[in-house]
């Protein structure tokens, strides 16, 4: 089976271009903070352990001085649009047209996006609707920012370079880089694709199981295939990879298909690899 349906392709590339943009701009907000905390007369002129704390301060005054909720508005807009059509596609290959139940896996698949473009920045939603810290994010772009400009000082002030080049290695961090954009961008279009079959299968309530299918050509890898291996499972099971649905790795390829009466039923569009 393949994730390339026409939403999930339009899908993709608005949100790689949104996403290029803003980590642009979090990039120059990140550079300068860093440069602020690491003063000109310390590089080159501390031990390691110094370097350290400094590098780790650094890289903390630049994440929470950095607006990264920027992310979250574009990526909830596409992941919305993808989740629908994802939950839509389902429910029409399954045969459900009720409108209660139509509107009631919409409504689930909104919130589903939501939710996620939040989680994707450490952040959830409380009771009224306040955007908070989410320590338990299962994934979060600012821990892996973090780490990286921690690196990038600690190695500024060991080598002795200059503000405006640690600000040019600051700004050209994995994380700020069209490549990260790209990755996020096609990981997080294909799990809302598949978030949206799975709510759907939830909801339709003729679903028993569902299973996983791969790209079936010699980029699948072994998690993936482990994944197809197992055959169908319960709805509220998790694959051998510990995933409820694709993705199961960054650059995944995979979807879920609906089983029903022990029947797989494919509840994609047929699209290109």
């Amino acid at each position: 089976m393949t994730h390339r349906t026409k939403a999930v392709t339009r899908g993709e590339s608005r949100l790689i271009r949104a996403l290029r943009r803003k980590l642009k701009q979090l990039a120059s907000t990140a550079a300068v903070l860093v440069v602020a905390q690491v003063p000109v007369r310390l590089l080159g002129k501390v031990d390691d352990g110094e370097a350290e704390r400094i590098a780790a301060q650094a890289a903390l005054a630049a994440i929470e001085g950095t607006d990264w909720n920027l992310l979250i508005n574009p990526t909830e807009e596409e992941l919305t649009t993808v989740a629908l059509d994802g939950a839509k596609q389902a429910l029409l290959r399954i045969g459900i047209t009720d409108e209660g139940i139509v509107e009631q896996v919409f409504e689930l698949s909104r919130e589903w996006a939501r939710e996620r473009a939040a989680e994707l920045v450490g952040m959830r939603y409380n009771d009224v609707g306040d955007l908070v810290d989410n320590p338990n994010a299962a994934f979060r772009i600012t821990d892996i920012a973090r780490a990286e400009i921690a690196d990038k000082v600690k190695e500024a002030i060991q080598e002795g370079w200059s503000a405006d080049d640690l600000a040019d290695e600051i700004k050209s961090i994995g994380s700020f880089s069209d490549e990260r954009a790209e990755m996020i961008a096609r990981t997080e279009i294909i799990r809302a694709n598949n978030e949206g079959h799975l709510i759907a299968f939830k909801g339709s309530g003729v679903v028993q199981q569902k299973a996983w299918s791969t790209a079936e050509d010699g980029d699948v890898c072994d998690v993936c295939e482990e994944n197809e291996a197992q055959g169908p499972i319960g709805l509220d099971d998790a694959f051998a990879s510990g995933d409820d649905a694709a993705p199961a790795h960054p650059n995944c390829r995979c979807t879920i298909i609906a089983v029903v009466e022990d029947q797989e039923e494919t509840v994609r569009e047929p699209g290109g690899a």
